[in-house]
């Protein structure tokens, strides 16, 4: 079964009460109108991209996806906005949004990458319409932005960047007004770079308990909704967020979860779990190892994380367990990786 691309009529509704331009343009060639509008409680993927096409064509604002993302913000999102919100740290709050905005709209896939400078999340375009996502990202990254502002409680300075794939666009410089960010185009990406040293700012906001139980909320929701058709997606947004949350927390680690208490959470018997992975040709481990194999070497690069302790942050039950598999993933130890920086 494929994921059904929907979007919560909410989104809709503080779009139309933008006034980009009259309500039956917005909705022209939906087959809808408002009243039956105010009858749905999601809103069909087609019938989003006939929106936002409209709106291409109709608006008075010609940035109008940017002015959307600042009146979205994150609290808009809903559960996945108040759990990132509730993070202890930037890192985590990012992290947070992008894996559980991911599963739940279903229309981009997001990686991490990173240099000596930035921690980079690209954004990857999944619905072939080139309109719609450059729309997307324009409204995602803006209000990235504003959790990134409330997080910092300063002024961004153009310390972030953002990257657009669009090479010649006549509004260049309204959006360079708009944004808080650096700009580039025409890059290789749409992406969204943060300064390494900017990760680890812990929140004004946090709240364990909050976050917790908003993450919660979004699992209960996607899994209601049966919105999961991809487990190795799910999985891997649950192992990450439990390493950020060891990372942030000043509690003891504690050990990523088993198999059975992943298929509990997906309320699926662990016969099934397995199953289902074997379609996308991976299993629970192999998931578990990639990604200790990524946070391993990001946390190594941080100076004041012993090696102990950063086999602690991803439950190995042994420091030599851990040393073991770092020296399988990357061809040598990690005090000599260290050393090499």
């Amino acid at each position: 079964m494929n994921l059904e691309k929907e979007t919560n009529k909410t989104y809709i509704l503080i779009l139309l009460n933008q006034h980009f331009t009259t309500a039956e343009k917005i909705l022209e060639n939906t087959g809808l109108s408002l009243q039956e509008l105010d009858n749905l409680e999601v809103i069909e993927f087609e019938t989003v991209q006939t929106i936002v096409h409209n709106l291409s064509m109709y608006s008075r604002d010609p940035i109008w996806p940017t002015t959307l993302g600042s009146q979205l913000g994150i609290t808009s999102h809903g559960a996945v906005g108040f759990a990132a919100l509730s993070a202890e740290t930037l890192g985590q709050a990012l992290t947070t949004f992008i894996e559980w905005e991911q599963i739940r709209s279903a229309t981009y896939t997001s990686e991490v990458r990173e240099d000596a400078l930035f921690r980079h999340f690209v954004i990857h375009d999944i619905t072939g319409d080139k309109a719609y996502h450059y729309a997307f990202f324009q409204a995602f990254t803006r209000a990235l932005e504003i959790l990134i502002g409330t997080v910092i409680q300063a002024p961004n300075q153009g310390m972030t960047e953002i990257h657009f794939i669009e090479s010649v666009n006549e509004h260049q410089a309204a959006l360079r007004k708009a944004f808080n960010s650096t700009l580039f185009f025409g890059s290789e990406n749409n992406m969204l770079s943060i300064p390494l040293s900017w990760w680890e700012i812990r929140s004004p906001v946090s709240d364990r308990e909050a976050y917790n139980l908003n993450i919660q909320k979004c699992e209960s929701l996607l899994f209601r909704q049966n919105r999961i058709t991809t487990p190795n997606i799910i999985i891997r947004t649950l192992l990450r967020n439990h390493f950020e949350s060891n990372i942030s927390s000043n509690h003891l680690p504690t050990p990523p979860p088993v198999l059975s208490e992943v298929a509990t959470k997906l309320h699926l018997s662990e016969r099934t779990l397995i199953r289902r992975l074997n379609r996308y040709n991976t299993s629970y481990k192999m998931i578990l190892e990639a990604t200790r194999k990524e946070y391993a070497k990001r946390l190594l690069k941080e100076a004041r994380y012993s090696i102990s302790d950063v086999s602690d942050l991803l439950g190995y039950q042994a420091l030599a367990n851990f040393c073991r598999a770092f020296k399988r993933w990357y061809g040598l130890s990690p005090g000599l990786f260290r050393k090499q920086g």
